[in-house]
């Protein structure tokens, strides 16, 4: 089985979008986990409405009272999730494709990921070093991967830089990264949108990974 786990924080027609443009393209082999974020009282209605009225796949509703992030969302949906294949994605991502047998034969120690930045983008480059990392926006690996990582450190809640830590940690342990060759489309940054204050969080987020690993963040 295939576990989706996308974290929410308002946004009703995203989420929309992602069940009708990309869960009805996917096999049944699969269950939805959505961990809602402190979501506004309609928001949080529509993901329980489409908990009941979902009888093709397992759409599960997990409500947080307040938004915990995204490190610690994703981690509590996974801790949840019953699947082989576990799915970190959002609700800005669209499928285009069925991507459930693509998925279904992921290697262990492998961390994959629709794009591996390996490159200098101007936020993971720690004086001559590089951190190579998968964009959070669609990461996956096997269960056991997964918790043999130990999933996204909160120290970064809300958002921003798990994705880089999480890569890194898992090279760390010998745990290889790898792009996927699936057909997708990442609104960028469109759950962004309610933090106008984005590139401080960023700031301090890289600040706090440069700490943690012993990197200069200058």
């Amino acid at each position: 089985m295939i576990s989706f786990i996308l974290t929410v924080l308002n946004r009703q027609d995203l989420v929309a979008q992602f069940f009708i443009e990309s869960l009805t393209r996917q096999t049944k082999l699969c269950e939805v986990i959505l961990v809602d974020n402190g979501s506004h009282n309609t928001t949080s209605r529509y993901l329980d409405f489409l908990a009941s009225v979902d009888k093709e796949y397992g759409t599960k509703v997990i409500h947080n009272i307040e938004n915990t992030g995204f490190g610690p969302g994703n981690n509590q949906g996974a801790l949840e999730a019953k699947g082989d294949i576990l799915v970190f994605t959002q609700p800005d991502v669209i499928l285009h494709e069925d991507v459930v047998p693509s998925l279904k034969v992921l290697e262990p120690d492998i961390l994959y990921g629709d794009k591996l930045y390996n490159y200098d983008t101007g936020w993971n480059k720690f004086g001559d070093v590089v951190v190579s990392y998968l964009g959070g926006h669609f990461i996956s690996c096997t269960r056991e991967t997964w918790f043999k990582i130990g999933g996204f450190d909160p120290i970064y809640a809300p958002a921003d830089f798990e994705d880089v830590d999480l890569s890194y940690t898992a090279v760390k342990m010998g745990i290889r990264l790898e792009q996927l060759n699936l057909r997708m489309t990442h609104l960028g940054g469109a759950t962004w949108s309610q933090f106008p204050d984005r590139l401080e969080v960023t700031n301090r987020n890289r600040i706090k990974f440069a700490q943690k690993w012993g990197f200069n963040a200058r």
